[in-house]
């Protein structure tokens, strides 16, 4: 589904899923905590390259690169810090700006292609699963 919808980050996190190594035993933590601040700092770089530019398409691979972290690694430090995975972080950058537009005036069709979606339809059914109401709803008001 992630890849007839065109989400390639979400498709690049269910495939490192797939392939992590689940561990025997207690669970060790991922990182030391001298190893913290350089991996919150490299986040916290990712986050912000998803907040400024959301209306880009996005992978996992390439914010990992762009951190200088592997992908597996990379997913798995966003979503244990973020509290959830680089996807769905971004869905909902993207769905508040939404929002945002929508109140500002503009048409469900403008608000969902400049946020970076290129399917009304997964759009609209994002968006009301976030919100509770269909993004129609807020635009007629």
């Amino acid at each position: 589904r992630a890849v007839e919808t065109g989400a390639m980050m979400f498709a690049e996190y269910c495939a490192s899923e797939i392939f992590r190594e689940i561990p025997e035993g207690p669970a060790r933590p991922l990182y030391t905590d001298s190893r913290f601040r350089w991996y919150a700092e490299r986040v916290h770089a990712a986050r912000e390259r998803l907040e400024a530019r959301y209306e880009e398409p996005h992978t996992a691979s390439d914010l990992a690169r762009s951190v200088g972290m592997s992908v597996f690694h990379f997913t798995r430090v966003f979503s244990e810090l973020i509290g959830r995975p680089p996807h769905r972080y971004l869905s909902e950058v993207r769905l508040k700006a939404a929002r945002r537009m929508l109140r500002e005036g503009r048409s469900v069709t403008d608000a969902c292609f400049a946020c970076g979606y290129n399917n009304l339809s997964h759009f609209s059914r994002s968006f009301a699963g976030r919100y509770g109401a269909p993004p129609s709803r807020l635009a007629a008001r």
